[in-house]
């Protein structure tokens, strides 16, 4: 020991990990950060990403939580922070619906949309 009572001579090393609840670690908010998807057209390819930031930033789970998605339109995960709505719309219609996203620390984050899949401008009448 010194002459101020310190044990001489011992390095210490602290880690320090963020936890959920702990004062003063919580991560910046879960968001999805898309802020409109585009209209669809009734038989053509449909393609839109969204896109989510804050929480851990790691192990990003997608899913619908409320609502209806366009029939033919499905959601997959792309990676993080980015999911994508596709497919192909089959049914003309407006859709609400409520894209939820969590992150590998249970961070939630949603957000409502709404899509109209407009009818088919292909011709086909009678000549």
């Amino acid at each position: 020991m010194d002459k101020n009572g310190r044990i001489d001579g011992i390095d210490v090393t602290l880690v320090t990990n963020a936890f959920k609840g702990l004062p003063g670690t919580e991560p910046p908010p879960l968001v999805i950060s898309t802020a409109s998807l585009a209209n669809g057209q009734q038989g053509v390819a449909y393609s839109a990403p969204i896109t989510a930031s804050g929480g851990t930033g790691q192990g990003y789970v997608w899913s619908q939580s409320a609502g209806t998605l366009p029939p033919g339109l499905i959601l997959s995960a792309s990676g993080n922070p980015t999911a994508t709505l596709s497919g192909t719309p089959t049914t003309v219609g407006s859709y609400g619906f409520t894209i939820q996203v969590r992150d590998a620390a249970g961070y939630t984050g949603s957000k409502p949309f709404t899509i109209t899949i407009a009818p088919s401008g292909g011709g086909g009448g009678e000549q």
